[in-house]
């Protein structure tokens, strides 16, 4: 498994990170500020930014300024590439499995 999978694996297998993904996946392209992220998951702003940072460095977030607030997303084309990833190495590349998955992720959101 290569290096990205591990670290897409480890940041998601923590209960509080795995909130903020699901909050972040929610709230679709316009992505959402740290403070209303903390108020959706009642994660606390040290704590929340730690999380922020895995999810970033996994590269499952992006972030944008906007003014003086930062804006967090999700990274919804890596999302894609390593979602097609695990499928085609968990079916050994069957294209039977692979192909449906394929196009319902490219469908436009």
């Amino acid at each position: 498994m290569p290096p990205v999978a591990v670290d897409v694996f480890a940041a998601l297998a923590h209960p509080g990170r795995l909130t903020v993904f699901k909050a972040l996946v929610s709230a679709g392209d316009e992505g959402l500020p740290a403070g209303k992220i903390a108020e959706l998951t009642d994660i606390v702003p040290q704590t929340l930014s730690g999380y922020l940072n895995s999810l970033t460095a996994a590269k499952l977030a992006t972030s944008r300024r906007e003014g003086r607030r930062i804006i967090y997303g999700c990274n919804r084309d890596f999302l894609t590439q390593i979602m097609l990833y695990f499928v085609s190495t968990c079916s050994n590349g069957n294209e039977d499995v692979i192909a449906p998955l394929a196009a319902k992720l490219t469908l436009p959101v």
